[in-house]
């Protein structure tokens, strides 16, 4: 009864704990930790860059042995990002911008929230860190802070590196489709998505499905950019930004009459390199157009090479429903104006995202049931 009695009433104040932290009139501190709240936005404004020197520690767990990796197993899944197992590693680049500044990263199987001022290695760096003079790299391994940056905001343009044929000699054509949230998407031609600053005002909501004037404008260029400048070495390449927030199959549609156009234009061989949800708009091409897809195939050299592409669903899916997935979290962090439910009011009414969820050998599976 003792223990019983206990466990009941440690039950009971742990879930009362829960229940208070995010009110602010109760745990000011812990409230305003939340992902979504107003001070995390506030201290977070992307439009904002400061000329003050900063150092910025940042670590991730590893273990190698297997006990060791049954231990954060769950943690990892908790956070789906590298983190010291209480404050995921992108978050502490976080902050205004700063205009100087440097990053020491450190990983290893010693790594937790409390061991930086203990472990020798930080604890050398946390030294070097007090003694750099301002603007100074130092030697124990820092790195510029804008590269922090650029690792968690992707590049925002493609460039304007050639992606056309680079001799006068006809070659064979690659069309280049991307993967969900990998296209650029533009409001009236005012680009919304990938734009930090349109986002941080809250004009993700410009793009909800109802909206009339979307237009597809181009591929993200830190994921694509590389890839298609090595295929323009050897074939004219042709990237198909498409609209991830539609039906897979209008796009595919549409996808379909630009092959159609690009056939009578050419005797090269048409090939497809598609990325994720990409490869589900060639396939859906394929099935509704089965004649041009045998056109194609007919040319000696035709290819359609599906990177990662989720054939069954991703599993990604139901998580960004229920507002855990990574990408969406950055998102809410950096709205400014709206919360998370009127963020995920927009998203889930996103037919090309609701046909990525997963389904099993007998269909779908129905991840709102309890």
């Amino acid at each position: 009864p003792g223990a019983a009695e206990t466990y009941g009433l440690i039950t009971d104040l742990l879930l009362d704990f829960k229940k208070q932290a995010a009110d602010p009139q109760v745990m000011p501190g812990l409230a305003s930790m939340t992902p979504d709240s107003n001070f995390i936005k506030l201290i977070n404004r992307p439009d904002i860059q400061l000329d003050v020197d900063l150092s910025v520690i940042a670590g991730d767990v590893e273990k190698n042995d297997v006990i060791g990796r049954l231990a954060i197993f769950f943690t990892d899944l908790f956070y789906s990002d590298e983190h010291d197992l209480v404050v995921q590693t992108p978050a502490m680049y976080g902050g205004p911008t700063r205009k100087d500044g440097r990053y020491f990263f450190y990983k290893g199987p010693g790594v937790h929230h409390s061991s930086y001022f203990s472990a020798k290695r930080t604890a050398e760096v946390i030294k070097e860190a007090l003694i750099v003079p301002t603007g100074k790299l130092g030697a124990r391994g820092f790195r510029p802070l804008e590269e922090a940056y650029a690792s968690a905001i992707p590049e925002l343009e493609l460039g304007t590196r050639s992606f056309q044929k680079r001799a006068n000699l006809s070659q064979p054509v690659v069309y280049v489709l991307p993967g969900i949230m990998g296209t650029h998407l533009a409001d009236g031609g005012n680009r919304v998505w990938l734009n930090v600053l349109e986002l941080a005002q809250g004009r993700i909501a410009n793009l909800q499905i109802a909206s009339k004037n979307i237009q597809p404008q181009a591929l993200l260029g830190l994921a694509y950019a590389n890839l298609v400048e090595y295929l323009s070495a050897t074939h004219e390449v042709i990237p198909f930004p498409y609209d991830w927030r539609l039906s897979i199959m209008d796009e595919a549609s549409r996808f379909a009459d630009v092959l159609e156009a690009k056939l009578k234009e050419t005797k090269q061989p048409i090939r497809i390199v598609a990325h994720s949800m990409g490869g589900l708009v060639t396939r859906a091409m394929i099935a509704q157009r089965k004649e041009l897809w045998e056109r194609i195939r007919e040319r000696d050299g035709s290819r359609f090479v599906m990177l990662g592409t989720p054939n069954k669903g991703s599993y990604q899916i139901p998580r960004l429903i229920l507002g855990r997935e990574k990408t969406f979290r950055m998102l809410a962090l950096l709205d400014i104006r709206n919360s998370t439910k009127q963020l995920l009011d927009v998203i889930v009414r996103f037919p090309g995202v609701l046909q990525l969820l997963p389904m099993d050998a007998d269909g779908p599976l129905n991840f709102l049931d309890a």
